[in-house]
């Protein structure tokens, strides 16, 4: 019975493959997300700009705008890290599937070949037992035939 893994490894290439296709088109949409921020960020920090703040707001303000650009700085790369983390979980799972297959496979082909050799050793101890059983007769009709011719 030949094996033949190729199916599976074809699947986990399909797999990945898609889910590398999906990891760009969300890394896209990541981008063009980030450009409208970017955009809205630019528009806060004008406004912030150009308003004229009491003095001794001043720095507060600026604080407040450095503060904002470092949480959004954060979900920026919290959104990296969850996409990066949701790829490598797809490929476990594949992987998972794919190991599951392969000792699937793997064990049916033991069986399958224990039961060959089961059935070969079956036959070898049948045919040496038939073998025996008709040695056994002639021997004996051997015998009873001296016993005869010197009795």
């Amino acid at each position: 019975m030949p094996i033949s893994l190729l199916g599976i490894s074809e699947n986990s290439a399909s797999l990945i493959q898609a889910g590398e296709e999906l990891s760009k088109k969300q890394a896209a949409q990541e981008a063009t997300i980030g450009k409208l921020r970017a955009q809205a960020w630019n528009k806060t920090l004008r406004h912030v700009q150009t308003t004229k703040c009491f003095p001794q707001y001043d720095q507060l303000c600026y604080f407040f705008v450095l503060l904002l650009k470092l949480v959004r700085e954060l979900e920026e790369e919290k959104q990296r890290l969850n996409s990066k983390i949701q790829v490598e979980e797809t490929k476990v799972e594949i992987t998972k599937r794919d190991k599951a297959a392969t000792e699937k496979l793997l064990q049916e082909t033991i069986e399958t070949e224990l039961a060959a050799q089961k059935e070969f050793y079956t036959s070898a101890l049948n045919a040496a037992k038939e073998a025996e059983a008709l040695a056994e007769a002639r021997v004996n009709s051997e015998a009873t035939l001296l016993l005869l011719f010197f009795f």
